[in-house]
């Protein structure tokens, strides 16, 4: 995309990736925290949360809710130029670890970013451009 005035450098796009997955296990944690020490990606969050996906049953009842099932949601925020890169790491990871396929991952465009770093110095945090 062609810098203009209402896309500085300093705000470039990017992409938000969604990857809603079983909360049970801890897989939001370990993409979390893989996505940190092995891609140098710190902009990420999870939500605990509760979701329907149809029945698994036959014959549900009539005029019956399926049960809640607990889901997580992890949320990524990536440059335009890494998304590719991301996207298809959480695929495989995710994958690998969910063999029934039980996850829905999708990718959206981000009109601007701010570019945030952690200072240098703080004991424990390397200085990682997040994005």
């Amino acid at each position: 995309m062609p810098q203009t005035e209402t896309t500085p450098s300093h705000h470039p796009p990017g992409k938000w990736i969604t990857c809603i997955i079983p909360a049970e296990h801890g897989l939001d944690i370990d993409l979390m925290t893989t996505l940190k020490n092995g891609k140098g990606v710190i902009t990420t969050s999870s939500s605990r949360c509760r979701g329907y996906s149809g029945w698994t049953v036959t014959n549900p009842p009539a005029n019956a809710m399926p049960p809640a099932n607990p889901v997580s949601v992890v949320t990524v925020v990536v440059a335009e130029d890494r998304a590719e890169e991301i996207f298809l790491f959480l695929t495989q990871r995710i994958t690998h670890a969910l063999q029934e396929g039980n996850a829905i991952l999708f990718q959206g465009v981000l009109s601007h970013l701010s570019q945030y770093e952690l200072p240098v110095g703080i004991p424990g945090e390397g200085h990682i451009n997040t994005l």
